[in-house]
């Protein structure tokens, strides 16, 4: 019992963390769930009543299977926000809505810190320009403002140069990327690796579905009807080739060996080892 307190303890904390790297209020982070309030507190607080159904659920939202949710050195990139739009976009999730609303103002001004663009001074209206090309949403210059003063232990400020009435901000002490390897999710690792096709749509069940064939076939070869007998109502035929298939072998993740009769084996690629 307390190694399932400690994992629901170490998913909490991650969730909190993912949480606040993408900017994400409370209420868009239940309505990205389907799921209310009430509920998102519980799974917040660790609370034993959670059901493993709903931590797995978070850890889709996120991108990731379950057991990274746990990992205890998490290490996401500061543009996670932009890249688990990217994902949900690419496939065409019901979250997205949720997900991109506007952030909160500090989270806008906490993504530009992490960039050069203060390096210099920049007066609140070009910063206002630099946070809208980061993230896509627009604040208001007055807004900006106040907020900036949140951050004075990273912030120098001084009169504009042009004499008006304004103010220039910089960063005390320059920006550089720390070069610290962060990591990328599971299923949104996948994502990238597959070939865009305006003629095919993969939901999230059939991108679960290839991350789950890299998987099966990934310490030896499998027959591709063995492969999807572990999937319910998913038989061999070439509708489901196409589908969970062809993708994969367009992105040179698994290759295929014709054998006799219908029967296909199917190969993971050194790509295919990448992604996993």
């Amino acid at each position: 019992m307390k190694n399932i307190e400690k994992a629901q303890e170490e998913i909490g904390k991650n969730i909190r963390f993912i949480q606040s790297l993408l900017g994400l209020s409370d209420k868009s982070f239940y309505s990205g769930l389907n799921s209310s309030e009430p509920t998102l507190k519980k799974i917040l607080n660790s609370d034993s009543q959670v059901y493993i159904d709903l931590y797995i659920q978070v850890a889709f939202l996120f991108g990731m299977r379950l057991e990274e949710l746990t990992n205890r050195t998490l290490r996401l990139p500061h543009n996670f926000r932009e890249i688990l739009l990217s994902y949900h976009s690419f496939i065409d999730s019901e979250a997205l809505l949720a997900l991109s609303q506007r952030p909160k103002t500090n989270y806008a001004i906490e993504r530009l810190l992490k960039s050069e663009s203060l390096n210099d001074f920049m007066k609140a209206e070009k910063i206002q320009q630099e946070i809208e090309n980061l993230i896509g949403h627009t604040y208001s210059v007055s807004t900006l403002s106040t907020a900036i003063q949140n951050f004075k232990d990273q912030i120098i400020s001084r009169p504009a140069a042009d004499n008006s009435n304004h103010k220039e901000y910089k960063l005390k002490t320059p920006f550089t990327e720390d070069h610290l390897t962060t990591y990328t999710p599971s299923y949104i690792r996948l994502a990238q690796y597959l070939s865009p096709n305006p003629n095919r749509h993969i939901s999230f069940d059939i991108l679960f579905k290839m991350f789950e064939i890299l998987i099966q076939i990934k310490d030896a070869p499998k027959l591709g009807e063995d492969i999807l007998r572990s999937f319910k109502r998913t038989p061999f035929n070439v509708t489901n080739v196409e589908i969970h298939f062809i993708p994969l072998q367009e992105a040179n993740l698994i290759s295929v060996e014709k054998r006799a009769g219908n029967d296909y084996l199917y190969h993971i690629t050194d790509k295919g080892m990448d992604v996993l």
